[in-house]
């Protein structure tokens, strides 16, 4: 169903929009498949949405694997900033403590360059 969305919604519609309405109304849906379209399009906003959205029916290790595998601190940080922090709010502690110490590492990691 998200694929066919994605490929056929051509009414000037917004297919993550409807993806998104669609994620919370269908427990069986693989909701795997949508935190790959909004993380793969590092799309920030939906990302954290999602997250607040449909946290119980959520695969966290998953997200989190997905949110450090890009590698973006930006991404990052506006994901886990945006709609009021809401990712914050909704994810448990380990999988925002994972995200955390990634983006932590990383900031560390490039301040340590800029000083040498």
């Amino acid at each position: 169903m998200v694929d066919y969305i994605m490929e056929n919604e051509t009414d000037g519609g917004n297919p993550k929009e409807l993806i998104w309405r669609l994620s919370g109304c269908y427990e069986y849906l693989n909701l795997n498949k949508v935190i790959d379209i909004f993380i793969d399009s590092k799309d920030a906003y939906y990302t954290s949405e999602l997250v607040s959205y449909v946290n119980g029916n959520l695969d966290q290790e998953y997200l989190t694997k997905k949110m450090i595998e890009t590698n973006d601190l930006k991404f990052i940080d506006e994901a886990m900033s945006n709609a009021g922090n809401a990712m914050i709010h909704s994810l448990d502690e380990k999988y925002l403590n994972e995200i955390r110490d990634f983006y932590n590492s990383k900031i560390s990691k490039r301040k340590d360059a800029i000083n040498d």
